[in-house]
């Protein structure tokens, strides 16, 4: 809970106050930055630890709480040289190796050992904690040679199931970049989605990134190949959407990255199909393939209107008609349409958007 400056002020006014002298006062240092912290006031804070550290300096606490105080300030530098220094003074933290991986998960300039060491230091504490995810797919996204070890440790743990679908696709984009077009679809059709991972939304997003690398590569040798796996992570990504859909149903957490993502989707998903309208790669679609794609398109449209039939107000209710009708040759839809349109002149909206969207979006099942 944030307290107000006022409200710091007096506390701290109080404790000087019965400071006796500035030895005693130096000492207090540790709880004003506590307080200063509760009221976002981080200079202050920094000068009261400074102090308390100048006549403690082995105290891991303080440390900790410096730490935390150039974390909030976004000094990543000076966050990582506290929390190593509290680490020093007293080892068995949990919380704050986990801030350090953290950290590092941020930072641009960190070295592949750097990242193996604080995979293993988060591993002792927590097997399977979301930071370890995110630090190995920093280590397989930025290392050049992240070394067959690795590769291995995370396909083995794919096959046990234990692995974090995030790194599994970071992985799969890294042979991408790197030419291996057969390995990067091979560790994809191994690759199996996991319905409890915690990062649907993110998922999304690395499955799109992937999928744009991909269409930049039809024009190659491949192209059948590149077509096959793009309409398959097609397919993925709407299962997904559907999963996320009903969860916004539920928690209303994630909308606006949602409509974000749908309308992005929409774009790839129309530059495959303007793709496939062109000579090259005409001849390598199949008949089921253009039927997967003139399928895609319509759930993209549907889940569009459902989005603006079930969670936007109801001035929106003419958008979600307008892709309840979209044919399967409509352009992707424009996104200034997304912006908020004028409140509608018509007195019935609010009754038709509870009675008659619910009946319009259900018409295209």
């Amino acid at each position: 809970m944030s307290w107000s400056e006022e409200a710091v002020g007096r506390h701290i006014a109080a404790i000087k106050s019965r400071a006796k002298s500035k030895e005693e006062l130096k000492l207090q240092g540790y709880t004003l930055a506590q307080l200063c912290l509760k009221a976002k006031l981080y200079s202050p804070a920094i000068g009261y630890l400074s102090e308390y550290l100048s006549m403690k300096s082995d105290d891991y606490k303080a440390h900790k709480l410096l730490g935390e105080v150039y974390k909030c300030k976004d000094e990543t530098e000076r966050a990582l040289v506290a929390y190593k220094r509290s680490l020093y003074f007293k080892k068995d933290q949990p919380d704050v190796v986990i801030s350090i991986g953290e950290l590092y998960c941020e930072r641009d300039d960190v070295s592949e050992n750097e990242l193996k060491e604080w995979i293993e230091h988060v591993k002792k504490y927590h097997q399977n904690h979301p930071v370890i995810a995110k630090l190995k797919g920093k280590l397989v996204a930025n290392s050049n040679n992240a070394g067959d070890e690795l590769v291995l440790e995370i396909i083995g743990g794919m096959e046990e199931g234990s692995e974090d679908p995030l790194v599994l696709m970071k992985l799969a984009e890294r042979f991408l970049d790197q030419g291996c077009l057969n390995e990067s679809y091979g560790l994809f059709k191994r690759f199996r989605y996991n319905k409890t991972n915690r990062n649907k939304v993110e998922l999304m997003r690395l499955f799109m990134d992937y999928l744009e690398k991909l269409l930049g590569l039809l024009s190659t040798d491949k192209g059948l190949l590149i077509l096959y796996v793009s309409i398959s992570l097609l397919e993925t990504i709407i299962e997904i959407f559907n999963i996320e859909m009903m969860n916004e149903h539920k928690h209303k957490t994630t909308g606006q990255k949602l409509i974000q993502y749908l309308i992005k989707y929409d774009h790839i998903l129309y530059k495959v199909l303007s793709l496939s309208s062109t000579a090259d790669v005409r001849k390598l679609l199949t008949q089921a393939m253009e039927e997967v794609l003139g399928e895609l398109q319509s759930h993209c449209y549907f889940l569009l209107s459902q989005y603006f039939f079930s969670f936007c107000s109801p001035n929106k209710f003419e958008l979600g008609v307008a892709c309840l009708l979209a044919t399967l040759k409509t352009p992707p839809l424009n996104i200034e349409l997304f912006n908020e349109l004028p409140q509608s002149q018509y007195d019935e909206m609010d009754r038709w958007y509870h009675k008659g969207g619910a009946r319009l979006s259900t018409a295209g099942e």
